[in-house]
């Protein structure tokens, strides 16, 4: 799988998606330091990479944009990450079978994904 890593998710959740051998790139790398959150966004579809994020604001880019907003990230598959830092690495390692099915299935239904990973539930929208 390909991720595009938001400038706000700790360097342990790189690591893991490193470990098990993902394809990981940075967004501060890829977009520069300071990118906002649309281009961000638009450089992940362009590359066909899953944008995982630590934050609220990226929240507004995928499922809770307007029409007319939606229609700008069509092809957009998200990770977000819901929980305290400290613990986003560990969690993540522990559902990332799930994370892989589920991404699977999207892309056999030619849709993008949105997971939010939280401290107790794993949220699933297509």
């Amino acid at each position: 799988m390909l991720f595009l890593i938001d400038h706000n998710v700790q360097t342990s959740v790189h690591r893991v998606l490193k470990e098990m051998r993902h394809d990981v790139a940075l967004s501060k790398i890829v977009c520069g330091q300071n990118a906002p959150d649309p281009v961000v966004a638009i450089a992940a579809m362009e590359q066909g990479r899953i944008l995982v994020s630590h934050d609220r604001d990226m929240k507004r880019i995928q499922r809770f944009l307007s029409s007319r907003d939606q229609a700008r990230f069509p092809a957009l598959s998200r990770l977000m990450l819901q929980l305290p830092e400290p613990m986003a690495a560990s969690r993540l390692r522990e559902m990332m079978p799930l994370i892989e099915c589920e991404f699977e299935l999207a892309r056999h239904g030619n849709q993008p994904m949105l997971v939010h990973l939280q401290e107790r539930c794993v949220r699933i929208f297509r």
